[in-house]
């Protein structure tokens, strides 16, 4: 399996290491200042969307920050009631100053409906091919996966299973990359490195 990791299944996949990759780049958003932080996803339907949120979680965490259902969005892009959610998350009351965009397809359709509210959102997003997020012209975390990598190892283990059907289970979660704004691809953040705090 290439791209959805399946912890505790005995089966064989290669993949970015959702989790920690998640946690990361909310860890950040916190960092930055940030205290009321949306998460934007899919249903947990797909193993891929479950590990983001169980990092989005684990950083809210081990910030010492509580987890709030209120500030969780969870939908498909052109569900009927959308509208109503994004209102209800993102209304004044809820205080939310940054999101955590788990994927591209309903965080797009977020965004487009959040519409002038965005500009005072800082994010941090799942699978920004081609830059679409700059799109919306704010300043925004992304975080890049190893596809490149990922394909790679999978058909190297591919022909290993061809060669050795017996062969010991391939499981490999590899780390994404945290782009941060001004940024170019090849620089990342650590633990540890100095991070500005929001204005």
């Amino acid at each position: 399996v290439v791209g959805s990791t399946c912890p505790g299944d005995k089966i064989n996949y290669v993949d970015s290491d959702n989790r920690a990759d998640s946690q990361n780049a909310v860890q950040w958003l916190i960092k930055r200042g940030h205290r009321r932080i949306a998460f934007v996803g899919s249903p947990l339907r797909a193993p891929t969307f479950r590990l983001r949120f169980q990092g989005y979680k684990a950083a809210l965490k081990e910030s010492g920050l509580d987890y709030a259902e209120e500030l969780v969005l969870l939908n498909e892009p052109f569900s009927a009631d959308l509208p109503t959610q994004v209102f209800e998350v993102f209304r004044k009351g809820n205080r939310v100053s940054a999101v955590f965009a788990s994927d591209r397809t309903i965080s797009l359709k977020t965004f487009e409906l959040l519409g002038d509210r965005l500009a005072d959102l800082e994010f941090a997003a799942y699978d920004d091919f081609n830059g679409i997020f700059g799109r919306f012209g704010v300043p925004y975390a992304r975080i890049e996966q190893p596809l490149g990598e990922i394909g790679k190892r999978a058909i190297d283990g591919l022909y290993r299973l061809f060669k050795e059907p017996k062969a010991p289970l391939i499981q490999v979660r590899l780390p994404s990359k945290l782009v941060l704004p001004g940024q170019n691809p090849g620089q990342q953040t650590s633990p540890g490195s100095q991070i500005p705090q929001a204005k």
